[in-house]
């Protein structure tokens, strides 16, 4: 629901008679809040910036309200109609018209002498999800093959794509380390599944004191990824960005002076300005280049884990090149499984 998992949102449930009831402030952005036959009224939620990583930080919040009375889509098969003390009954129900694609929320209710004693909650998660596999995997040589293992939260529809391999674009460029000393770039994505922009040690004349820094926006401006630790080996990425226009900010942090010092704080009295190369690699959405699948399940089974032997062709020496495999049921990509094959000491 948020655009990065550098932000950090909080959220509190007032009441109508303005009390918080329940609050949510995990580390990151994962949060929730719930009332179990909540009072009548006007009910206040507060979403709560403890990190947004620049100015603003858009998000989609996502509400669930069930009915006290009974009556929707569930349907009750088989229930006990008394209550035998330190006995165990059995309830059965089904439900219909849960739409793909949804998180749809429901209930059971249980009464006793017409006053509710509780609620057991109904969780029907329709959003196919792949569980399981791994972020990345790493490779080496010209040619070669990979193996890694998915496990399945759903059962239906499954097939792995290859995307890539594409080695890096290079852009050089110079930056001044002063207050504001910014150095920008835009360009526009369409039907990328992955964005790497990197400035390596090797992409700067001394990267144990040149501190350059790496801020990526979005094209609704917003900040997504950042990198700035100390020295220059700095990396940003995103996978399946929104198609539009984006911008990179390049910024010299620090550099040495003329006599060897470190000028920090954007404030130099060196060089006047840093030469740098960054590297960028655009993955394409579109299933298609020098890697392939060589198997992989061809559907999804519950709980169920599966092989996934992909291979490539004629990655060039000399080059960090970049790929990913997606995992995609009927409609959509699901998640994807970086592939990095990194030829650069093959030369």
């Amino acid at each position: 629901a948020v655009a990065n998992n550098f932000i950090d949102l909080d959220l509190y449930l007032i009441d109508p008679a303005g009390e918080i009831v329940e609050s949510s402030f995990n580390d990151g952005t994962d949060e929730l809040v719930e009332v179990i036959s909540p009072m009548d009224g006007s009910w206040s939620v507060a979403v709560y910036g403890w990190n947004t990583e620049g100015p603003s930080a858009a998000y989609d919040m996502y509400s669930w309200i069930l009915p006290a009375t009974p009556g929707g889509s569930l349907e009750l098969l088989a229930a006990p109609d008394s209550a035998t003390f330190n006995e165990t009954e059995t309830i059965d129900f089904r439900w219909t018209g849960a739409t793909e694609e949804e998180w749809h929320l429901g209930a059971i209710s249980h009464t006793a002498k017409g006053l509710l004693n509780g609620l057991t909650l109904v969780n029907v998660d329709n959003r196919n999800r792949v569980q399981g596999y791994p972020d990345s995997v790493k490779g080496t040589g010209e040619n070669g093959t990979a193996t890694f293992r998915v496990t399945f939260d759903y059962a239906g529809s499954y097939a792995a794509g290859t995307h890539g391999l594409v080695p890096p674009t290079i852009h050089s460029g110079a930056v001044t380390p002063r207050w504001y000393g910014w150095e920008l770039r835009e360009f526009e994505l369409s039907g990328a599944a992955y964005l790497r922009m990197a400035i390596p040690p090797r992409a700067v004349a001394d990267p144990a004191n040149i501190d350059l820094d790496l801020y990526l926006l979005d094209p609704t401006n917003q900040l997504v990824a950042k990198s700035t630790k100390e020295g220059t080996d700095k990396m940003v990425e995103v996978f399946l960005p929104m198609d539009g226009m984006w911008s990179i900010y390049v910024y010299a942090y620090a550099q040495p002076t003329v006599g060897g010092e470190i000028a920090g704080g954007g404030v130099a009295s060196g060089p006047s300005a840093v030469d740098y190369d960054m590297y960028s690699w655009i993955i394409s959405a579109t299933p298609g280049g020098n890697m392939f699948v060589i198997a992989s399940p061809d559907e999804a089974i519950m709980g169920e884990t599966g092989t996934i032997d992909i291979g490539w062709a004629d990655a060039t020496a000399g080059e960090l090149h970049l790929g990913a495999v997606s995992h995609s049921n009927e409609t959509s990509i699901m998640a994807l499984t970086l592939v990095s094959v990194d030829n650069r000491d093959l030369v």
